[in-house]
């Protein structure tokens, strides 16, 4: 049921009285009200508004319907029902008005309230703000507000049962959106009920107390960013930027700017920049960090690597040519390939032991961060040794400028004869020799899978051009004069060799030295016999010459 209206003009006091402003510096409000007699002084009004105007008013509070919070049991300010018709039903706009103020952003008013407890009419309750200086104006009717357009908190704005407290609860508003300067006003609470009165659905009893109004005090704050491990960013794992000082509350700038919702002590940094952090003291006042610190975002490198070689049984090395690295610390993590072999630095190596081909992988990753790791893979195929050899000697003429040459290992392959004598070059394929002596060459051949073949080369030196073909062979197949063939001297080209029996029927022809005669006719052996033979050939000079004579095969 209802509070009793008789129950609720106990200690009901008189209309208060017209507004009176507050003495200058007297801007904070502490009000219990013990008695409240003495507001009208202190520049309290109230004014009700509602439809039908019932005869409730702002009155001392009543123990009979609840405790004051603190001091005596009556100690609070009340206002019931009968605001409007007590007996019919009723919108309610009860005002009660607080002294003129200057207010500034950060102000804070601070307040208790509850209902009865038991039965429940749901009730509400406004906290409103005029900034039109001493204008208690709050309109004609009972939904108009006047000059106190601004709401700073409802109690129970949707008339709910359950929800406005049935026991002291403090409420709390902080002044915003102000001039800088400050601007002069009032607050006001306001009782506003719809479908109330003595026999609407909604409005019973509620009580004011503890009521407090703290003007904001400028207390600034002190603020240091603590240097970070690394000062790079990288996407996947934010640098984690951390705040001391002695502000109640941060707000992170990057480049000047708010981070919206980074307001912690910490913050996890994903952007590259400049970071400050603005403190809020205890009383509102900011202040700068007195540091900052800048990020760089890591940068994604470009893997790349060459090798020197790609020889059997002999060291690889991978030079590192990855690029894009200015200004970030990058790892590198190799494999070569094979189960097992990795290695990490910034050059790789490895030993192959067998030819194939052969996977090889570079990962670069800059600072730690695997998100912008790049990475390549090359083949590398892998060729064995060329065995060496003595070449088969090499006939020139006396001080006769003529072309010898290495066997050819294959593009890229370098050459070097030793002794550099007598040669055009020491390091070509083919140089010129001018000799004047017999001489013995050792050439080293350096293919270019880095593999070194090393062959002998004997060059003879002859007084004329000529073309000498042996007396006598024996292919009886032991390694030493198995083979006819004939030897020549300054001549530039074979034109044919051949070989007749006696019967003057011819048995091998060809225009090359090798392979030279095996002594067979037709696939078998050739009869032991005198046999008779022709060289044709050019010299040096293009001169044509031609040799013949005899050769006896022995077997």
């Amino acid at each position: 049921m209802r509070l009793s209206p008789l129950l609720k003009k106990t200690g009901m006091v008189a209309l208060l009285a017209s507004v009176l402003q507050m003495p200058a510096g007297a801007q904070a409000i502490s009000e219990d009200f013990d008695n409240i007699t003495t507001l009208p002084a202190a520049g309290w009004s109230q004014t009700n508004k509602s439809n039908p105007l019932g005869t409730g008013v702002w009155s001392q509070g009543n123990p009979a319907n609840f405790n004051a919070s603190n001091g005596a049991t009556n100690s609070y300010i009340t206002v019931l029902y009968t605001s409007t018709t007590a007996t019919g039903v009723g919108t309610i706009s009860n005002w009660l008005i607080g002294p003129n103020r200057t207010f500034k952003n950060g102000d804070v008013i601070s307040f208790e309230s509850r209902i009865p407890a038991g039965t429940e009419y749901p009730d509400r309750l406004e906290l409103r703000l005029s900034t039109a200086g001493t204008s208690t104006n709050v309109g004609t009717s009972e939904t108009s507000v006047g000059d106190f357009s601004t709401l700073l908190l409802t109690i129970n704005p949707t008339l709910v049962t359950g929800v406005y407290p049935k026991v002291w609860t403090q409420f709390s508003a902080t002044l915003s959106g102000l001039p800088a300067a400050g601007v002069s006003g009032r607050f006001a609470f306001r009782y506003f009920v719809t479908d109330g009165g003595g026999n609407g659905t909604n409005s019973n009893c509620i009580g004011i107390d503890v009521l407090r109004y703290v003007p904001f005090v400028a207390t600034c704050a002190t603020a240091t960013i603590a240097t970070p491990a690394s000062t790079l960013i990288c996407p996947s794992a934010p640098t984690t930027l951390t705040v001391t000082g002695t502000g109640t509350g941060y707000q992170w700038n990057l480049n000047g700017n708010p981070i919206p919702g980074a307001s912690g002590t910490t913050y996890a940094a994903t952007q590259a920049g400049t970071y400050t952090v603005t403190a809020t003291g205890p009383g509102g006042c900011t202040q700068l960090s007195t540091n900052n610190v800048v990020l760089t975002a890591l940068t994604r490198p470009t893997a790349n690597f060459v090798f020197d070689s790609y020889c059997q049984s002999k060291l690889v090395t991978f030079a590192n040519q990855t690029g894009n690295t200015a200004g970030n610390s990058v790892t590198y993590a190799w494999s070569y390939g094979v189960a097992g072999a990795t290695s990490t630095g910034a050059t790789g190596s490895f030993t192959y032991a067998d030819t194939g081909a052969y996977s090889v992988k570079l990962v670069a990753t800059p600072g730690g961060c695997t998100a912008l790791a790049d990475s390549i893979t090359r083949t590398i195929n892998v060729e064995t040794f060329t065995p060496g050899t003595n070449l088969p000697p090499i006939n020139v003429k006396f001080n006769e400028p003529t072309e010898i040459a290495a066997r050819d290992l294959g593009p890229g392959s370098r050459y070097v004869w030793d002794p550099p004598v007598m040669i055009s070059s020491a390091t070509v394929r083919n140089p010129i020799i001018t000799a004047q002596r017999e001489q013995l060459y050792t050439i080293t051949i350096t293919k270019a899978s880095g593999c070194i073949t090393i062959d002998t080369q004997l060059v003879r030196i002859f007084r004329d051009y000529d073309i000498f073909v042996p007396s006598a062979f024996s292919p009886d197949g032991d390694g030493v004069n198995d083979r006819l063939r004939p030897m020549l001297v300054g001549l530039s080209t074979l034109r044919i060799f051949r070989v007749f029996d006696r019967m003057g029927k011819e048995v091998y022809s060809s225009n090359t030295i090798n392979p030279g005669w095996d002594g067979t006719i037709n696939g078998k052996p050739a009869t032991p016999d005198t046999y008779i033979w022709v060289a044709d050939g050019y010299d040096q000079k293009g001169a044509p010459m031609r040799k013949s004579g005899n050769v006896l095969l022995v077997r």
